[in-house]
């Protein structure tokens, strides 16, 4: 070796069962691997080989087909039916025809054959090919497991995001439309959490996030799923804790009363003393001290079977519950009245609009924080307002409810708004919808675009309230005939 060369680790020696019923050929392969490099399990016969692999892990097997207590083609089939792992098997034949190629590879499934009298090197060949192909499946099934991860994790807190959180609860909700149990959410906010980035900046907000996310998950069962919904809102969706809801029903929400009184302020203690100081001075002399963190939530359980349960209306109220938590200012959990929300009142159909004394606005923008603002903003007006991160959650709602207004973000990370509003125009159900874009451009020639395409305004962030909910009031009241 030259001087100064790396001294690469040795590779690790891939274990072979080599099955046959021939004790001599069985010794001189099980020598000659060895010598090529491998570990050896022997058996002497099909049973003794399936006992072997539940004691042994084992890379490859070369499997002879011709044996007297199973064939290879049976014991090929029953490795093969084991789904969670791919374990590669090439067969040893005597017969070379057509019928008995397509029994072992089609049928039984092997990955390759040789035909006996066979030369050593040309199985070694072969065994190599296979492995190849093994570490390659094994590479894409650890990337494709990553993949699935990264896409449903959100990447500043390790939690599930909202869009795995969405489908989980679209899946426990169909099945509570057909079947008995019970569903308890909770959606929660961090109060004051603005200031902290304001004070402090967006690291320490990001910080008291990734503290907050670390001490809620290790206050839940493991059953139990939480995510980011967005923002510094995290909706929790508890364990199902039995299928008889007459009997678990007092039990699964004196479950979330249990966590509400003592985990949460145990979190709320631990945040405050562990992150950024929230209560201190802000960095411009002369202000006052912030207020320090505190959590808000709504939480509800519903029971099944009810085809009336839908997961828009269940956030909808879960988030209506949250403000007026919120609007109390001391750090409330409200709790609906047991399977009281969740549920349209009557049959979803397009055209189902908010009752005539309170409208209803459909807000699809893909900024955490505006979307706090603004819902802010309009829980001081008596308006329904539904909120909405991703475009088809909103086109999904839009199928059950028409609302009095769409406010539109122009430019969302999974869509053109300007395209959205366009195929907004079109669906004759929406006729007399109100649509205002949102955005922070100001050239006119942006502004006359978006107006082009079928809004009927275009409100500029950043918003002042009284000019914001001035704006809304008039394109509420806006009639048809002015479009």
């Amino acid at each position: 070796m030259a001087k100064g060369a790396a001294v690469s680790e040795p590779a690790r020696r891939r274990t072979i069962l080599l099955v046959d019923d021939e004790e001599d050929l069985l010794e001189v392969l099980t020598d000659f691997l060895i010598t090529a490099g491998f570990q050896i399990i022997g058996a002497r016969g099909g049973r003794e080989a399936l006992r072997q692999m539940e004691r042994n892990v084992v890379d490859l097997v070369v499997l002879d087909v011709m044996m007297p207590d199973l064939s290879g083609f049976e014991v090929c089939k029953q490795i093969k039916s084991n789904r969670d792992r791919y374990l590669p098997v090439i067969l040893l034949t005597a017969r070379g025809d057509i019928e008995s190629l397509v029994s072992g590879l089609g049928q039984a499934g092997a990955d390759d054959y040789v035909v006996k009298p066979f030369k050593n090197p040309e199985l070694v060949a072969r065994i190599h090919a296979a492995l190849r192909v093994k570490d390659l499946y094994e590479l894409i099934s650890r990337q494709n497991i990553l993949l699935t991860e990264l896409s449903n994790t959100d990447d500043l807190t390790g939690l599930y995001n909202r869009r795995f959180m969405t489908r989980a609860l679209n899946e426990r909700i169909e099945k509570l439309k057909s079947g008995e149990g019970v569903l308890t959410c909770v959606l929660l906010d961090l109060n004051n959490f603005k200031q902290i980035n304001d004070t402090h900046g967006h690291l320490a907000g990001d910080e008291v996030l990734r503290k907050f996310s670390e001490l809620m998950k290790a206050s839940l069962d493991s059953n139990d799923i939480c995510g980011r919904w967005g923002g510094d809102e995290f909706l929790i969706i508890f364990r199902e804790i039995g299928s008889h809801p007459e009997k678990i029903a007092a039990r699964a929400e004196a479950a979330v009363q249990d966590w509400v009184r003592q985990k949460v302020p145990a979190i709320v203690q631990e945040l405050q003393k562990s992150g950024p100081p929230v209560a201190a001075a802000s960095r411009n002399s002369g202000q006052t001290p912030g207020k320090p963190v505190s959590i808000s939530g709504g939480a509800a359980s519903v029971i099944g079977p009810d085809r009336s349960l839908h997961p828009v209306q269940m956030i909808a109220d879960l988030d209506q519950l949250l403000y007026v938590a919120k609007g109390r200012g001391n750090g409330d959990i409200l709790f609906a009245p047991f399977n009281s929300i969740g549920r349209r009142s009557a049959p979803a159909g397009r055209g189902e609009k908010a009752g005539a004394g309170r409208p209803l606005i459909f807000v699809l923008e893909d900024d955490g924080d505006i979307c706090s603002i603004v819902r802010d903003m309009l829980a001081r007006q008596n308006f329904e307002t539904v909120i909405f991160q991703e475009t088809p959650l909103f086109f999904d709602a839009l199928k059950a409810r028409t609302p009095n207004l769409i406010l539109l973000d122009l430019k969302l990370a999974d869509a053109d708004g300007r395209d959205v509003c366009r195929h907004l125009r079109h669906q004759p159900e929406l006729a007399d919808t109100r649509i205002s874009f949102l955005s922070a451009f100001t050239a006119e020639d942006i502004r006359q675009t978006a107006i082009d395409s079928g809004a009927d305004a275009f409100i500029i962030k950043p918003f002042t309230y009284s000019k914001f909910i001035k704006q809304i009031h008039q394109l509420i009241a806006m009639p048809a005939a002015a479009k």
